[in-house]
């Protein structure tokens, strides 16, 4: 590949991150009726946004990575389904299952990452110093495809919007979920 075709291919790479982030939501942009609620749930939890009404509107389901299924991620949790109806809460939510995780880690889907959940993984990846990560085992150890990409590491952020919202009485924590 000659320089400019590296430049156009990396440029577009950026883009597309910025794309992705560049409607990320904070607490701030949560609207006035809306609580997070975090809940256990089969092996892991779920992180939700809710309104006044008990209705999610955005939601992220993780389960907890099993010994026994595989050393790959293991003391990880493994983000099984992202349901992001309104543009942006995605990697919001993302967020809170990191601090909730910690100091677990969060990996991606080790079967199926749609391209807008790539996208975060790769904003993650490249651009988020606040989020540490940590290489996976390697490809004999573990499920699915090891490209040696974003897909191949634990994510680990510390907490620091999950007490902020506490701190707003915007966290319930328990609500029973499906």
């Amino acid at each position: 590949m000659d320089r400019a075709t590296a430049v156009t291919v990396v440029s577009e790479a950026l883009a597309a991150i910025d794309d992705a982030t560049a409607a990320m939501k904070s607490i701030d942009d949560l609207p006035d009726d809306a609580m997070v609620n975090i809940s256990p749930r089969r092996g892991g939890f779920i992180v939700e946004i809710l309104n006044r009404e008990g209705t999610d509107f955005s939601s992220l389901d993780l389960s907890l990575v099993e010994v026994h299924r595989s050393t790959c991620g293991r003391n990880t949790y493994e983000v099984v389904d992202a349901i992001s109806t309104t543009p942006g809460w995605g990697p919001f939510l993302y967020d809170l299952a990191m601090e909730q995780a910690y100091p677990k880690g969060l990996i991606p889907d080790r079967e199926s990452v749609s391209r807008d959940a790539e996208r975060v993984w790769e904003h993650y990846y490249h651009n988020r110093t606040d989020v540490d990560t940590e290489m996976l085992p390697s490809f004999e150890e573990c499920e699915g495809p090891r490209d040696e990409d974003i897909f191949d590491y634990a994510y680990r952020k510390k907490p620091k919007l999950l007490p902020a919202l506490k701190k707003a009485g915007r966290l319930m924590r328990g609500r029973k979920v499906r």
